[in-house]
């Protein structure tokens, strides 16, 4: 967990419930101030009711989401352009898309925070466009990279330039670049409620592994927690 952001919470499907119940009991007496969890679906409703014994909280669910693996891209046909890696000129640009996006999916960040991120990612030769006709189109971001794998995030294209493929090609190149340098997988996650990304990216190789459940805590602590996840 890193405040403000929320705590992304780990059960295997067969544990029991206990193991839960300590690591709630762990983040009210880490000191921080918790926004909520991610936590996988099948235990959902168990976070939901040890939060609001322990925490004293309800939480609502803020995004449904869906983890995807890739290990063989399959390559998009007839998408103009060509990938490239962000440049130290592209800074502004790329900044620009990220507060875009965070903005986009009410996530956390501000016109500083996703500066520093641009840096970051153009420094660490991370971040990847798409440019058609000399201009940049897409962007996507390698983030948390481990040794065996890693996650493309912050996937972005302008409004005016949706639909002809700019995403799912930048994915796709993106992929192909880290499997490349010797990654055996890469993943992403969707909101299971937008169906385009759910569409676009089974098509260049991501098969969907398991369900997520975002939950934040709800504003209002006298309303009834929300129910609606995955026993």
């Amino acid at each position: 967990m890193t405040p403000p952001r929320p705590a992304l919470i780990y059960l295997e499907a067969r544990a029991s419930r206990e193991p839960l119940d300590a690591l709630v009991q762990a983040l009210l007496a880490c000191g921080q101030p918790v926004s909520g969890g991610i936590v996988p679906g099948y235990c959902a409703n168990h976070l939901l009711d040890v939060w609001r014994q322990r925490m004293n909280q309800s939480l609502a669910l803020k995004r449904p989401l869906r983890a995807f693996e890739l290990r063989r891209v399959a390559f998009p046909r007839d998408v103009p352009g060509r990938p490239r890696l962000a440049q130290e000129a592209d800074v502004d640009l790329v900044a620009d898309w990220l507060l875009r996006f965070v903005r986009e999916l009410d996530e956390p960040g501000d016109a500083e925070s996703t500066r520093k991120t641009a840096v970051q990612g153009i420094a660490d030769r991370h971040m990847l466009l798409w440019e058609d006709g000399g201009q940049p189109v897409s962007q996507a971001l390698v983030a948390r990279p481990t040794r065996r794998g890693t996650c493309i995030a912050v996937v972005y294209t302008p409004p005016d330039r949706r639909g002809h493929g700019y995403a799912s090609a930048c994915v796709a190149a993106l992929s192909q670049r880290l499997l490349d340098e010797g990654r055996e997988f890469v993943c992403l996650y969707t909101d299971r409620g937008s169906p385009v990304p759910n569409r676009i990216y089974p098509r260049v190789g991501y098969a969907p592994v398991m369900d997520w459940e975002h939950y934040e805590v709800r504003q209002d602590e006298h309303s009834v927690a929300h129910t609606g996840g995955h026993s």
